[in-house]
C-alpha cells in the first residue's frame, strides 16, 4: 500500500530521478490518463490540487508529480492545509533539490538523496567486480 504523499529531495540528480522513476512504474505502470507532472517554481497550488480532486479513469489511483517547485522553499499554507485531507485514491510526489525547513514539510516520507561519497562509490564498485569475478 502506498502513502499519499512522498518527498524524494537532495543534489543527487541521477538517483533522484531513479526512485521517482521506479515508483512511477509501480503505482500507475504505463497509465498516462490517470499521470499529472508540474515542474518548475511557477507551478501553482490551485493547479496541483485540481489535479488532485480529478478523479481517476478506470483504474484505482492518480499518481501527481510536482518536480522543482518552490513548496518546499516558501510555505504554502493552501497547500500544507489540502494535503492533510488528500483523497485516499491520490498518490502525490515532490521531488525537490533542497527543502528549506523539513520541520515545515507537507509529508511524513522525506526520501533524501545526497551526492554519494567517492569512497563509498569505489568499495560499492569493488564488491561488485569480485562478485562478478567469483562467477
Amino acid at each position: 500500500e502506498y502513502q499519499k504523499v512522498y518527498l524524494i529531495y537532495g543534489e543527487e540528480e541521477y538517483l533522484k530521478n531513479q526512485y521517482r522513476d521506479r515508483m512511477k512504474a509501480a503505482i500507475i505502470g504505463d497509465d498516462t490518463i490517470n499521470y499529472s507532472y508540474f515542474e518548475g517554481d511557477s507551478t501553482k497550488a490551485e493547479d496541483v490540487i485540481s489535479m488532485c480532486e480529478t478523479m481517476p479513469f478506470f483504474s484505482d489511483r492518480r499518481l501527481v508529480i510536482v518536480s522543482d517547485s518552490s513548496f518546499f522553499k516558501n510555505a504554502n499554507d493552501k497547500l500544507a492545509d489540502y494535503i492533510k485531507k488528500l483523497p485516499d485514491y491520490i498518490v502525490l510526489i515532490f521531488v525537490e533539490a533542497k527543502c528549506r525547513d523539513l520541520r515545515n514539510i507537507y509529508t511524513n516520507n522525506p526520501m533524501p538523496f545526497h551526492t554519494i561519497n567517492r569512497n563509498v562509490c569505489y568499495l560499492a564498485l569493488c564488491k561488485k567486480l569480485l562478485i562478478y569475478i567469483k562467477q
